[in-house]
């Protein structure tokens, strides 16, 4: 029997002509045939679904990881203010201390204030850092939604999760708080579109038992990265730059053949 889809995909439309053809050499009466009897007549339908749920997991679990990972990162580390003689002691960063030299302590924790040099700006590059990446994450289906709908929402999936890789991959090796905030942006960017069009394929490939469990699976897996977020964090000693390294950068480059051959 011929399958009965335009091209050898599962994610191709299913073409109502081969469907009738099919039901025809099978001796059963013309008749329309309805999207979840089109996906089990095409068959293998478990492995494909099984296979984008899995990747649209993986893309919420990093999501979690990430948005959940900024109030760790941001943590203001030990400070310490250079008195008149020219000594470094211990201190806390406020508006009298900040009016002269102040440094993070030696030996303190590795956060993202400590190393650009922001432990006299409050909250204010953390809720900047989040309003851009949720910005992003608007802005990214505005821009790579037309990608989908023009060239296919594999080749917009793949531009989506390639993007987000190269921008996790830039954050840890920031030079400065400028480079940091781009590349945080594009992960935004990249991030949405990759959730948007992994939910449209899942819905697309799934059969009618499996659509609302694939759906949960969304949710669940951005939900499980949101609560180890903290653990993980502190498993490498509140270092920002080894969690944005070995937790989201490294786990998003590995998933990338995943993306490129299941998908």
């Amino acid at each position: 029997m011929d399958k009965p889809f335009d091209r050898q995909s599962p994610l191709s439309k299913p073409s109502t002509s081969h469907l009738h053809e099919s039901l025809l050499e099978e001796g059963l009466p013309e008749r329309t045939v309805n999207y979840d009897e089109a996906i089990k007549m095409a068959g293998d339908e478990n492995k494909y679904q099984k296979r984008i749920g899995a990747l649209v997991a993986l893309g919420m679990f990093i999501a979690g990881l990430q948005v959940m990972g900024f109030p760790f990162v941001f943590r203001q580390p030990e400070a310490q203010c250079q008195q008149e003689n020219g000594a470094w002691t211990d201190c806390t960063a406020d508006e009298h201390t900040c009016a002269h030299p102040i440094r993070a302590k030696p030996g303190s924790i590795n956060s993202i204030p400590s190393t650009f040099g922001l432990l006299c700006e409050s909250d204010h590059p953390r809720i900047l850092i989040e309003t851009l990446y949720m910005v992003a994450s608007g802005l990214g289906v505005v821009f790579l939604g037309p990608i989908g709908d023009r060239f296919g929402k594999r080749v917009a999936l793949l531009i989506s999760y390639l993007v987000t890789c190269l921008s996790l991959l830039i954050c840890p090796f920031s030079p400065n708080w400028i480079v940091f905030i781009v590349a945080v942006f594009l992960s935004g960017l990249g991030r949405a579109p990759y959730i948007y069009y992994g939910f449209q394929l899942l819905v697309e490939v799934s059969n009618e038992k499996f659509r609302a469990f694939g759906t949960l699976i969304m949710g669940v897996s951005f939900a499980i990265g949101a609560a180890l977020a903290g653990a993980l964090i502190q498993s490498v000693d509140f270092n920002w730059q080894h969690f944005y390294l070995f937790f989201l950068s490294i786990p998003s480059m590995l998933g990338f053949p995943l993306v490129y051959f299941w998908a």
